[in-house]
């Protein structure tokens, strides 16, 4: 990997809950795990094997779902978006800030067991309390 390689701070976090602060917007309820090198040229596929490897979660047990956190810029509250695709893994980074100073992106993880069936609920992400919305 060439040390000129482009790349944001991810901060990851896991293992807890998405909750409503009415100051701030949306929080996570437990603590920074730890911290990741994300490459700009990174897409969805490899963004996953990162988050399996870092959180040494083990593949065959439990599928991801990644969820971003972001500021709204009409509320200036922060809300949740899912990653889903290549496309939400491209708009992570083109989202960010183009000036030379480092920014970070905060990155939730949920662990789904395999074989767990899904809630009957229509809304895939249960522990999201308030869907992100650009009113």
């Amino acid at each position: 990997m060439a040390s000129g390689s482009k790349f944001e701070t991810g901060w990851l976090y896991c293992d807890g809950n998405i909750v409503n602060n009415d100051v701030i917007g949306s929080i996570y309820d437990k603590d920074l795990i730890r911290f990741v090198k994300l490459l700009f040229n990174l897409n969805f596929r490899g963004l996953l094997d990162l988050l399996y490897a870092k959180l040494f979660i083990d593949p065959n047990l439990y599928k991801l779902r990644v969820l971003r956190r972001v500021m709204n810029s009409m509320t200036n509250k922060f809300g949740i978006t899912p990653i889903d695709d290549d496309d939400d893994v491209d708009y992570l980074f083109e989202s960010l800030d183009g000036s030379e100073s480092k920014t970070h992106v905060e990155l939730y993880v949920e662990k789904i067991p395999i074989g767990l069936s899904e809630s009957s609920n229509d809304f895939p992400y249960p522990s999201l309390q308030v869907p992100y919305q650009i009113e």
